[in-house]
């Protein structure tokens, strides 16, 4: 069960758990033999409830409890892994976002020297609202051929995200 926290499923093991919760549910009952009947007794003198019972039960469904807990970190996937299903999940590997545009728009060729930080990120932001997404134009064709270049945004992200994320980068920037 520590690799597989679905063997929790096998009949012996499904067995087991429920003598041990019987066995821990009865503790108290059995307790005090004055309360209960003889019949009563009778029925749960074959279970021969001690005190080592008990222990011995208590301390196996604890660990199946570890067990489980554990089996599930040993099949978690690594953060590595995860890193790159969420890169995918957010379409960042893809030309056709938001995020590729704006970065892609950092080249030399494309930012006005002369431009303070803020008017270069408005000029990135207004050429983002420009380009051809679902919602704007039917066809690609319909757009101006240099906003084109692209093909249609497909983003997950969107522009004020995108923008934030600029200008976050450019304050860690500024502060080293």
């Amino acid at each position: 069960m520590r690799n597989d926290a679905t063997l929790i499923g096998h009949p012996v093991i499904l067995y087991a758990i429920h003598h041990w919760q019987q066995l821990l549910r009865w503790e108290k009952y059995s307790v005090d033999k004055s309360v209960h009947s003889e019949n009563e007794l009778n029925e749960w003198m074959d279970y021969e409830i001690s005190g080592k019972y008990i222990k011995s039960a208590r301390k196996n469904l604890e660990e199946i409890g570890k067990a489980l807990i554990e089996g599930a970190r040993r099949q978690a996937i690594p953060k590595e892994h995860v890193l790159s299903l969420k890169i995918k999940d957010l379409k960042l590997e893809n030309k056709n976002t938001y995020l590729y545009v704006a970065w892609d728009r950092l080249n030399l060729e494309y930012i006005n020297q002369t431009h303070e930080l803020a008017e270069r990120i408005k000029d990135i932001e207004n050429y983002l609202h420009e380009l051809p997404s679902g919602d704007k134009f039917r066809y690609l064709e319909d757009c101006p051929v240099e906003l084109q270049k692209y093909g249609y945004i497909d983003s997950v992200i969107d522009i004020l995200t995108v923008i934030d994320f600029l200008k976050d980068c450019w304050k860690q920037v500024c502060l080293l």
